[in-house]
């Protein structure tokens, strides 16, 4: 399943996630202010929080898995990714998992 996402702008791609409990409207306001410099931001709803599915598996294999999948769905090669709190662990296991998707993290 496609994890819920919004995209705001056009230009070099960046991922955005959240925390623990957390949802993509957390960062809404600076996903807008950072498009207004030349970035495509990419908001997600991890796994189990907002919009996106909830399911039993939980952790950050399957977690990694799925934003791999969604950049798969947007034909997304490598991308910069932000996280934070439980979204930048996302992001720190996407780097050890498959770190050719990753431009730059934060």
């Amino acid at each position: 399943m496609i994890l819920h996402h919004k995209i705001v702008g056009t230009g070099e791609p960046v991922f955005i996630f959240h925390g623990l409990f957390g949802s993509l409207d957390n960062w809404m306001s600076f996903a807008r202010s950072l498009s207004s410099h030349s970035f495509q931001c990419i908001l997600v709803d991890l796994r189990n929080h907002g919009h996106s599915f909830h399911d039993d598996a939980f952790n950050y294999e399957v977690m990694c898995d799925d934003v791999l999948e969604l950049m798969q769905y947007l034909k997304i090669e490598n991308a910069n990714m932000l996280g934070h709190s439980m979204g930048g662990k996302v992001v720190m296991h996407l780097c050890e998992k498959k770190s050719d998707a990753i431009k730059k993290w934060q």
